[in-house]
């Protein structure tokens, strides 16, 4: 085979050993004759956009279970980051058609690695790439195990992947589905308590913490404060710790008020307690 009719795919990470030298140029991953193939059929074939966004919103709200996998959000500096899954990219790219992606890690470094995300609109002949860079350091300064950089990687990527494929197709088109989904996973016909009861129970039964923790985290006092914006942030944040972004100790501790508001909240509890037990 010539040259130019090679392809060269890189989806897994690649360990670079410290006196390894630097990455080479980005590969090659479609090959000329490729790339013109690929055209003339999404030429050919062109996407029924109702069609695709139709059957987008279908698998993203096909049970309250799925659509709760198209949503995250974590807690940064006080303020919500939340926005489409890795999942819900997925799912776009499955729908969208004429739509080819690839990621790889493209930099290994002492302290951080970096990934790369492309995605290639075939009939629209609009690409876009994204890099995501995450820390290969603990907290106190060791690096990564051979191993968990590997999963660090591949989990960049995936993010890298999920931020090409969102930015190449219009948000504008997008957008509905993506809502479509948070309202069937917030459970749409359950009453405001159901659904405040459902995630009060998924942080105290599934993640083993206690409710005093849950109101510091999210900066209430009680249940009956757990309003809509409460209830989708912790959607998004069972999105983010299932897809491996973080965990409940990781965002207690940047949280507002953190554990120190948890303990606050007990000792007011416990003095409002023992205030009523000594009135007459």
């Amino acid at each position: 085979m010539a040259d130019e009719e090679k392809v060269v795919e890189v989806t897994a990470v690649e360990v670079v050993h410290e006196d390894a030298p630097a990455l080479a140029e980005p590969p090659r991953v479609f090959s000329v004759t490729e790339l013109e193939t690929q055209v003339a059929v999404a030429k050919r074939y062109p996407r029924d956009v109702v069609k695709a966004l139709l059957e987008l919103q279908v698998l993203a709200c096909e049970t309250a279970e799925i659509a709760s996998k198209m949503y995250y959000s974590l807690k940064r500096d006080n303020k919500a980051i939340e926005g489409a899954s890795i999942r819900f990219a997925e799912t776009l790219a499955y729908c969208w058609q004429n739509l080819r992606v690839y990621g790889r890690v493209i930099e290994v470094g002492e302290s951080e690695l970096v990934a790369e995300g492309y995605a290639w609109d075939v009939q629209r002949n609009a690409a876009i790439a994204k890099q995501v860079r995450r820390r290969l350091l603990t907290k106190d300064g060791r690096r990564y195990s051979v191993d968990m950089i590997v999963v660090t990687g591949n989990a960049a990527i995936s993010l890298a992947i999920r931020n090409a494929v969102l930015s190449v197709v219009p948000t504008s088109l997008w957008t509905p589905a993506y809502e479509a989904a948070l309202q069937t996973a917030l459970g749409k016909g359950k009453t405001l308590e159901q659904i405040r009861d459902q995630w009060i129970a998924w942080w105290t039964e599934d993640q083993g913490r206690t409710v005093m923790e849950l109101w510091a985290y999210l900066g209430v006092s009680g249940p009956r404060e757990l309003k809509a914006a409460e209830l989708r942030h912790l959607l998004g944040l069972k999105t983010a710790i299932d897809e491996g972004l973080t965990s409940v100790d990781f965002e207690l501790a940047r949280g507002p008020g953190g554990q120190e508001r948890a303990d606050e909240l007990t000792r007011a509890l416990r003095e409002h307690a023992a205030a009523k037990e000594a009135t007459p």
